[in-house]
């Protein structure tokens, strides 16, 4: 993603123990703790929402099991993307609301 974006992206999670996730209020069920997530902002929710753009139009190359724009405005732009993977992918993208 960082070679199609062509400017730093910003890890705000990635790897979370089982203690650190319940910490956060994170899924019990989350891809995090099995190293198979990330969150990631390119430091703006305006950026995020070109880089879900960009991450849509190369998503076959990509590959990816969820992509939850978290936290979005009333423009849809999101606060960061999760951004998760899976050898059985779901190819979901959710939409969550501030």
């Amino acid at each position: 993603m960082r070679v199609f974006w062509g400017s730093p992206l910003y890890v705000n999670s990635g790897y979370r123990s089982r203690a650190v996730n319940a910490a956060v209020g994170g899924a019990r069920n989350s891809q995090h703790v099995t190293g198979d997530a990330v969150d990631i902002t390119a430091g703006s929710p305006q950026k995020n929402r070109k880089l879900l753009g960009l991450v849509l139009q190369h998503a076959e190359e990509l590959g990816f099991d969820q992509i939850i724009a978290e936290k979005c405005d009333s423009k849809g732009n999101p606060r960061w993307l999760h951004i998760s993977r899976s050898n059985q992918p779901r190819n979901q993208l959710i939409f969550i609301k501030s």
